[in-house]
């Protein structure tokens, strides 16, 4: 088990500081068609979680200046309410709200849910960015487990990709594109905070927010067809899921469990 998780360990140190950094960027961008982010959203509804600042931010700002209408689903309504009037002032874009909402919370989250679908909108693009890296254990009215903050968010992200490719399969005939990303390492709010060590090991070094959300604003833009319904892309591309010798093929196989906690845990 120590092996194993070195192996990954070192996997993703080496992987990460060749790609996932600005000069990763950088070199992977003289492959990006400019035309491919010239598509418009006018008409098109499209909910971001977390898109008070960072990279849910900038993916909110940038489908916005391509005319979609968007909802920003936000945590804090102070931050929130000061997000929304940046993105509508630079945009230009007046179609932009802000939705309340602690996504920690299983009950809010079903509250806004139940809202949302009852003004009978039909929601083009979901853009599930929220996230938090907490060191200090914070249990929820739902519970909690005890657990080291950085390797469960590595967790949780692995979880992700793997319940991409079950979401996909379960809507196959239902005309519903589902799809994982990597954003790379960016140079945002909750990296500075959380995670200071690799923010002053590679300052100067970590992606912007745009660049970030790029990837993201590109999936949104892409017709279905030319993209591939539970994979997972970084920088444009469809990536591998695994890296060589981490060991994480396995855990896709535990999807079945983690969808009945789920389950469970909301009552559904």
């Amino acid at each position: 088990m120590f092996i194993q998780k070195a192996w990954r360990t070192a996997a993703f140190g080496v992987y990460g500081f060749t790609q996932f950094t600005k000069s990763g960027f950088v070199e992977h961008a003289k492959k990006f068609r400019e035309e491919d982010m010239q598509i418009r959203l006018d008409g098109k509804n499209c909910l971001v979680t977390g898109a008070n600042s960072g990279i849910g931010f900038a993916t909110a700002e940038g489908l916005a200046s391509r005319g979609a209408t968007v909802y920003m689903l936000c945590r804090n309504k102070e931050r929130g309410e000061t997000a929304l009037s940046q993105i509508r002032s630079t945009t230009g874009n007046m179609n932009v709200h802000l939705e309340i909402c602690d996504l920690s919370s299983i009950s809010e989250v079903k509250s806004f849910a139940t809202k949302f679908s009852s003004t009978d909108k039909p929601l083009h693009v979901l853009v599930n960015n929220a996230g938090l890296l907490e060191h200090k254990r914070v249990t929820t009215p739902e519970g909690g487990n005890n657990f080291d903050g950085t390797q469960q968010y590595a967790r949780n992200k692995r979880v992700q990709v793997a319940l991409t490719e079950r979401w996909s399969e379960k809507c196959s005939n239902k005309g519903v594109g589902f799809y994982s990303m990597h954003p790379g390492w960016a140079d945002t709010p909750g990296v500075s905070k959380s995670l200071p060590g690799l923010s002053e090991k590679i300052s100067g070094n970590l992606r912007s927010n745009d660049e970030g959300a790029d990837t993201v604003i590109w999936l949104a833009l892409q017709p279905k067809e030319k993209l591939t319904s539970g994979s997972f892309y970084f920088d444009r591309a469809e990536a591998p899921k695994h890296l060589k010798f981490a060991g994480t093929a396995a855990s896709h196989g535990q999807t079945g469990s983690i969808v009945d906690s789920l389950h469970s845990i909301c009552s559904i």
